[in-house]
């Protein structure tokens, strides 16, 4: 009789704690952030991995988001070399590493799947959502025109419910994170009109169903903002966010980002 075993999932990262062997569980789990720390330093982001363990089989499902500057390096080499082999290098390969991982399972099986998200980013919101941003270019994004094209990008997924909140949240943390203290303030207008975006303009596309739609965001920083010597808090919302309804859709995530002023605290509702 076949035993299936969750060991984690990205939204709702349950445990199953009644499994005999604690160890392969807790492998597992270990793996799985492994990886996506391994992942994240080549600049691709893993938006949701789940694991499941069956008799003599193993099966990896992983979502993942190539950033720009990956993709842009990928095609940088290709155009240099298209018909030249490249030799792997058996220490630093991605599948002698996942192969060296599982070895603790000693199962027959490994099934892999990898889905590309950045394939599924619809055309017609990104340029939607890229001109009521485009105009925080000079002033957030200079020289750093890749990063606000991922996030717009991540904002399309995330119209259409495809990612969590979490990878929007880590997203603004790297714009925050290379700001000066002069730019605090403009980098706040740039949450005010966020929320109008999420809250307002994409309310109004045709082409987005009702499901989708956001009825309220609500973002919460928590720092030593504009270069003050103490630390304070700046709320911002739009829409309507229960806070005390269970049955309420509110995707939360929080974080902390370190900058050179400090640990700055961000959090994010977004009702939907």
């Amino acid at each position: 009789m076949l035993k299936k075993i969750k060991v984690t999932s990205v939204k709702k990262e349950k445990l199953n704690l009644l499994v005999n062997n604690q160890t392969i569980l807790l492998h597992g789990l270990n793996f799985l952030t492994l990886l996506e720390n391994l992942l994240k330093k080549k600049s691709i982001i893993v938006t949701d991995s789940t694991l499941n363990l069956i008799t003599n089989k193993i099966y990896l499902n992983v979502n993942i988001f190539f950033q720009t500057k990956k993709i842009l390096l990928f095609k940088k080499k290709t155009l240099k070399a298209p018909f030249k082999k490249v030799k792997p290098r058996s220490t630093k390969t991605f599948i002698p590493f996942i192969l060296n991982q599982f070895k603790m399972f000693k199962n027959n099986l490994i099934v892999l799947h990898f889905n590309n998200l950045n394939l599924s980013v619809n055309k017609k919101l990104l340029g939607f959502l890229y001109k009521r941003l485009k105009k925080f270019t000079f002033s957030l994004f200079s020289r750093r025109l890749n990063l606000l094209v991922d996030f717009v990008k991540v904002l399309a997924l995330y119209s259409f419910s495809t990612i969590a909140a979490k990878i929007v949240l880590l997203f603004l943390g790297q714009i925050f994170k290379g700001l000066t203290k002069k730019q605090h303030s403009t980098f706040i207008a740039f949450l005010k009109n966020l929320a109008k975006i999420l809250v307002t303009d994409l309310s109004r596309v045709p082409f987005l169903n009702k499901t989708n739609r956001i009825k309220g965001v609500k973002f919460l920083i928590n720092g030593k903002l504009k270069g003050k010597t103490r630390a304070n808090s700046i709320l911002i919302v739009k829409g309507l966010v229960p806070a005390q309804t269970i049955s309420a859709n509110i995707d939360f995530s929080k974080t902390h980002v370190f900058t050179v002023y400090g640990v700055f605290g961000f959090k994010i509702w977004i009702f939907r």
